[in-house]
């Protein structure tokens, strides 16, 4: 408590350059949280992976062929009721379940916001090949694919109405032309679907290997004048994803021409891609985040050893008095230690106050973390305890020069001072 006491005493008496010095502290220890809480998430994402898809899993596009872009772009349009590809080969043995997104640029406005975005439209099959977690309502089902209903991602929930529980609301859309190719005076079919669902975020591998699903609706109101991008999704039976493949290859060339492919994606491809730019990116925060806290902690190391010089008549009379070279050692250490530990703090409570918007920021500018969103970055508790607890230990090595040299300083000479 004399030390605190001490220590206030001494930040009264130099004011401005003790509040520089806090700043600064504070600064480089904020940043190292928010930096360490960001490799921390990043630990996290890596160690989601994607077990819960596993070789049975596959994920195929239709290449399309300059001879057959009219019947598959047909084909694409027609309601989703009517046969598909995916509705085809759905009865095949190698083949436990079958879905397709059909995915096309709309226009969606709710709440008074408009954004252009890519709309997907599924149907009740897809829990049964992607994992879906509702977090509020239920994802779309049969019964349901006959009427305009919808399901959205956390994301686009807090997005566009400001919270998660937007069931009931609902999402007019139309089709979106860019104005480049756009026509004056034509008027866009507009949908308006029903909300019935949120489901959690993908999390950031599975965005990367099956793509970046948010709005996922039943058929829309002019299907016949959209062309979709479909994708594939199914789960094979007994790991015979091949023949999967070969037969979705000889339905593909029937109904859309010779020279019609279905590529399958390499998800172990994208995987590991996904996680060798995590680990770079997480060694690259490392370093950061260390050479935060050491310039923070070189503030430190010149307020002390002001802090001594201006206190040598001080150190002398205690030594006079029978203070030893330990003792004084001691108390100038522990000031640094006790300064260093109001500095942290300080920067513990900017840290947390300004995440959100870092964050957000961050993932907008920063080219590497434009695939992540601020929803991906939580902070750790981790990160707090870590970031102060080298803050402190760097805080206090730096202090050990000034307390070694206050406790130098010979009691004569500093009297006569």
């Amino acid at each position: 408590m004399a030390l605190f006491l001490k220590l206030f005493s001494f930040i009264k008496k130099n004011p401005v350059r003790s509040f520089l010095t806090l700043l600064q502290l504070a600064l480089g220890v904020a940043i190292a949280i928010l930096v360490i809480n960001l490799s921390f998430n990043l630990q996290k994402i890596e160690s989601q992976g994607l077990s819960q898809y596993s070789s049975d899993f596959g994920v195929f596009n239709i290449q399309r062929s300059t001879e057959s872009v009219h019947s598959l772009i047909s084909s694409s349009t027609r309601p989703i009721e009517q046969p598909s590809l995916a509705g085809l080969v759905a009865d095949d043995p190698s083949i436990k379940t079958i879905t397709s997104l059909a995915s096309t640029d709309r226009v969606i406005t709710a709440n008074g916001r408009s954004y252009v975005t890519i709309a997907y439209r599924g149907d009740h099959r897809l829990l049964d090949v992607i994992p879906l977690k509702m977090l509020h309502g239920s994802y779309i089902s049969k019964d349901d694919e006959g009427k305009y209903v919808a399901v959205i991602s956390e994301t686009y929930a807090k997005l566009l109405f400001g919270k998660t529980d937007v069931i009931g609301q609902n999402i007019q859309t139309q089709k979106y032309t860019p104005p480049s190719v756009s026509f004056t005076g034509i008027q866009r079919v507009k949908t308006e679907f029903s909300i019935i669902g949120v489901f959690k975020d993908l999390s950031y591998l599975e965005r990367k290997t099956l793509g970046k699903i948010h709005f996922i609706h039943t058929n829309e109101a002019d299907a016949a004048s959209t062309i979709l991008t479909p994708t594939l999704y199914v789960r094979s039976t007994n790991d015979r994803l091949p023949e999967v493949h070969t037969l979705l290859n000889q339905k593909a060339q029937v109904i859309y021409g010779n020279t019609t492919t279905v590529n399958q994606k390499d998800l172990v491809l994208y995987k590991n891609s996904s996680l060798q730019g995590l680990g770079s990116l997480k060694q690259t925060l490392t370093l950061i985040a260390i050479a935060a806290i050491i310039v923070s902690s070189i503030g430190i190391l010149s307020i002390m050893i002001s802090s001594v010089f201006e206190k040598t008549h001080e150190i002398g009379i205690k030594r006079a008095l029978g203070a030893t070279k330990q003792v004084i050692f001691s108390d100038i250490l522990k000031e640094t230690a006790y300064l260093t530990l109001i500095g942290s703090l300080i920067g513990v409570i900017l840290a947390k106050l300004v995440s959100p918007l870092v964050y957000r920021e961050m993932t907008i500018s920063i080219r590497v973390l434009q695939d992540f969103r601020a929803l991906d970055f939580h902070m750790i508790p981790l990160a707090f305890f870590f970031t102060v607890l080298a803050a402190l230990l760097l805080g206090t090595i730096f202090g050990i020069y000034p307390a070694k040299l206050a406790a130098e300083i010979p009691p004569a000479e500093a009297l006569r001072e």
